[in-house]
């Protein structure tokens, strides 16, 4: 059983940062304790490109974990057994997780009639787009929008969350943000250039900008 609500969707963002029509994935679960009050807590997970539900979710601070011990005894088209993970973060927050940049988990980008596309992102851009989301997902829950709202992440966050944070302090939006918190950030690397990108970069050209 569910130990509280749980939702999952798509946010359509139109027209996001170099034309891409977004379809944002986010899994939503509501606090154990009191959702109405309880602040709400985005987790941002690394890469880029490491999916939320994939990781922070099934394997870190969500209600439930997969292990390998999950898959004993399931054969082909068997479900997999979850575990209680009794130091889940909706005991104490409302949690959101988006599988962000698009082209992460189900996250992903689409030409005007529809067929996905391969997105196209540097730090600056993605970070558009966050706030474009967020915005989209306050849309749909309402509600949430004036709880305490705090930022947490690890890894490649270093850099898309501070990013986030320039966008929603700069930007027109009505987000309480209340703080930030980042484990094992990757902030980059002094004197890095687009030939010695440095320790975030994964060999491809997302995080050209922030060089």
């Amino acid at each position: 059983p569910l130990p509280s609500k749980q939702y999952s969707g798509f946010i359509h963002v139109e027209d996001g940062p170099g034309g891409q029509d977004i379809y944002m994935h986010y899994n939503f679960i509501e606090s154990q304790g009191s959702p109405k009050s309880d602040p709400l807590t985005l987790w941002q997970q690394g890469g880029p490109g490491s999916s939320g539900f994939g990781f922070g979710y099934m394997a870190e601070l969500g209600p439930f974990h997969l292990s390998a011990e999950s898959m004993a005894g399931v054969g082909e088209g068997g479900v997999p057994k979850l575990w209680r993970n009794e130091y889940s973060w909706d005991a104490l927050s409302n949690i959101l997780i988006l599988e962000h940049p698009p082209g992460t988990g189900f996250s992903y980008c689409a030409a005007k009639n529809g067929t996905a596309v391969p997105c196209k992102w540097n730090d600056e851009t993605q970070a558009e787009a966050f706030l474009m989301e967020l915005q989209g997902w306050f849309e749909l829950f309402p509600e949430y929008a004036e709880h305490d709202f705090y930022l947490t992440g690890e890894s490649y966050a270093g850099l898309l969350l501070p990013n986030l944070m320039h966008q929603i302090a700069t930007k027109p939006n009505k987000i309480n943000l209340k703080a930030a918190a980042i484990g094992n950030g990757c902030t980059g690397t002094p004197g890095q250039s687009v030939e010695n990108p440095g320790t975030c970069n994964l060999g491809g050209d997302f995080d050209e900008q922030h060089n």
